[in-house]
């Protein structure tokens, strides 16, 4: 039998059948993981297909650390989003991150702002933020913070579509 932890370490066994512990083999919470398993016939009496190695098996331990979906941002005040998502089943805490637009109108109006994304946890699936410009000019994410200090990947932006300015007429 060979069992690997991760990717380089292996480690053969003689006997027909073996447990492999915890302890000389520790699965690690959505980490890829691989086991192959060879057949031999020690007296030589047959011949196995792919000098008797199985497919490598790859499967991840644990519960994945899910994204929250359907991010919707709604205005509560000029300057307030209210956020909110659907939950992901046994989340108690996300992380929601918020920056400028990248408009030629932002970059005038706050050139440091535009690349640097701002965060606050919540423990619940909607939000309140206050902002420094109005809620149009921005675009919001979440993700969700799951156990063993693990993050889901980032949800898809989500933003209010901006008011085109109206000239007014002299």
């Amino acid at each position: 039998m060979k069992c690997s932890k991760g990717s380089a370490d292996f480690k053969t066994v003689a006997e027909l059948s073996v447990v492999m512990s915890a302890i000389q083999y520790p699965l690690r919470v959505t980490t890829a993981s691989e086991n192959e398993v060879r057949v031999s016939d020690i007296d030589q009496q047959n011949e196995y297909y792919n000098d008797g190695f199985s497919e490598v098996v790859s499967f991840t331990y644990g519960t994945p650390c899910v994204v929250p979906t359907d991010l919707a941002v709604s205005k509560y005040a000029a300057k307030i989003a209210k956020l909110r998502w659907t939950p992901t089943k046994d989340i108690k805490q996300y992380e929601l991150a918020y920056k400028l637009k990248d408009t030629p109108d932002n970059r005038i109006l706050d050139q440091s702002s535009i690349n640097k994304w701002e965060t606050q946890t919540s423990y619940a699936y909607e939000a309140y933020t206050t902002l420094k410009y109005n809620i149009e000019l921005y675009e919001f994410k979440v993700r969700s913070l799951c156990s063993n200090a693990r993050t889901s990947d980032w949800s898809e932006l989500v933003s209010l579509p901006s008011t085109p300015a109206i000239a007014k007429n002299e």
